[in-house]
């Protein structure tokens, strides 16, 4: 971990895919005295399961996994959180996180300490009517790609995990084209299967000429096709 050089909130790129896109300018003023600016290396540990929540993090740039530990050590990845993305939502005193935050590549975010955050919500109502949207959407964005994937094929998961996660690449680095810095082992956790499943079906893909893979770098040639395994 890195510690940057503070951001002024008011003036950040970012503020206005964040929970703090209509804050006024006093709230502002009071989230950029109080945040830190940090920096996590790809492959870094944010926050740890089972860790006391110490406070919330808004990623500014970056992606990051939000994943659980399963029987047997298994890794789950639950979801990604890109560019605007609040975790590590205090709720209750002493409350231990029940997920591992971790860099999928070089990330920066803003860091506010739980008391800090707490006493913002309670002095200040609009922020937390934004947060309780937060949650409204990322629950039900949550819920959706769950059942779905309770309904598909090893197969059809693995597609619909590319499909999922080069739109978010495309979204969050506004490049214009599916590319995903990811590994096969991410891929298997994504979907609750094996890598060499994935593998299996990464050749398959790239014959029908709808992926190119080479190391991490997954190239997405024909969004279309790839759709049509899952739906």
């Amino acid at each position: 971990m890195i510690i940057n050089k503070r951001r002024d909130c008011q003036t950040c790129g970012i503020r206005n895919v964040t929970i703090l896109n209509n804050a006024s300018s006093v709230l502002l003023e009071i989230i950029n005295s109080k945040k830190y600016c940090l920096k996590y290396l790809r492959g870094e540990e944010i926050v740890k399961e089972g860790t006391p929540i110490e406070g919330v993090y808004i990623v500014s740039s970056g992606i990051v996994k939000i994943h659980k530990q399963g029987r047997h050590g298994r890794q789950f990845i639950l979801r990604l959180a890109t560019t605007g993305s609040i975790i590590g939502l205090p709720m209750e005193e002493n409350q231990k996180h029940d997920f591992t935050v971790t860099a999928v590549e070089d990330s920066n975010v803003c860091f506010v300490e739980h008391s800090d955050f707490k006493e913002a919500l309670r002095n200040f109502p609009e922020l937390k009517d934004k947060l309780l949207e937060e949650f409204s959407r990322e629950l039900k964005e949550t819920e959706l790609r769950a059942i779905s994937l309770a309904q598909l094929s090893v197969r059809e998961k693995v597609a619909e995990s590319i499909h999922y996660l080069a739109k978010t690449y495309k979204i969050n680095n506004r490049s214009g084209f599916y590319r995903v810095n990811v590994g096969r082992q991410d891929i298997a956790e994504f979907t609750g299967t094996t890598k060499e499943q994935v593998s299996k079906y990464y050749g398959e893909f790239e014959s029908l000429d709808i992926i190119a893979a080479k190391g991490r770098l997954l190239h997405v040639k024909n969004m279309e096709k790839l759709e049509e395994i899952f739906h």
